[in-house]
């Protein structure tokens, strides 16, 4: 059993949202908006004003909120891999699911900026969502950088096991540092969640919505892709080292 938590800012939405289970808007980033990217001032409000025109929540999680979170809700996690993780990315790929786990709504990263109401793309019946970032031969990748669920989700705990599981398998093993990225992403990054929740998918079709590419961006984003986008993603203060060398800034155009 998880520990009940309170944690300010966290009382019941004002208003009866336009859809139930979806009570909140979260996003993460440090206390001090001084350390923000600048991008993020500029695509904050879009998800403020996501929240506010559906009687939503909105939740701006600290560095140390998302530590006092999964220590009080998460206890044996946060013994075992989340207080040991050495990338700030890693930690934030853990907490992103298990907010929803335990309150639900809609995560987004903030370099994303919210173009029209999501609220279309979920039904009564849908329990997790998701979209697809990469579709092609020998590619394919769902994305992390914004995804939804009802509360209470049993994927993200099984999720959570094969994080564990992954982070034991990796503990003592020697990694070049040109392989760090690539085990960020394996151990808690993209291809754990794209592996994962296709293998829930398969079990249970309906534990998991998944929507096509575009839908909530890409990371290289046509014009055509982006007529069809609810979000953008501008790969702004990427955990990575020169990603932005890779990748083209929407935000800028």
């Amino acid at each position: 059993m998880h520990k009940g938590l309170e944690i300010r800012h966290m009382a019941p939405p004002t208003h009866q949202p336009k859809h139930p289970e979806l009570q909140w808007v979260h996003q993460t980033a440090p206390s001090n908006p001084d350390k923000w990217h600048r991008m993020w001032h500029q695509c904050q409000p879009s998800w403020k004003k996501l929240a506010e025109d559906n009687g939503m929540q909105y939740k701006l999680w600290s560095d140390e909120e998302l530590d006092s979170f999964v220590k009080s809700e998460y206890p044996d996690f946060y013994d075992c891999c989340y207080s040991q993780y050495p990338a700030k990315i890693q930690k934030i790929d853990a907490a992103r699911p298990l907010i929803l786990h335990r309150y639900g709504g809609i995560y987004a990263d903030m370099d994303t900026t919210c173009r029209r109401q999501l609220h279309p793309l979920f039904t009564p019946e849908d329990r997790v969502v998701v979209a697809v970032e990469k579709d092609e031969p020998g590619q394919y990748q769902i994305l992390q950088w914004c995804f939804a669920a009802r509360p209470g989700q049993p994927v993200f705990l099984r999720m959570l096991d094969e994080i564990v599981v992954r982070h034991n398998y990796m503990k003592d093993k020697p990694v070049h540092q040109r392989d760090k990225d690539d085990l960020v992403i394996w151990k808690t990054g993209p291809a754990l969640f794209t592996e994962y929740l296709l293998r829930a998918k398969k079990q249970d079709d309906k534990a998991v919505t998944i929507h096509p590419r575009c839908t909530f961006g890409a990371y290289d984003l046509s014009s055509a892709c982006l007529d069809k986008a609810y979000l953008v993603h501008h790969f702004d203060g990427s955990w990575k080292e020169n990603w932005q060398e890779s990748f083209k800034l929407w935000g800028d155009q």
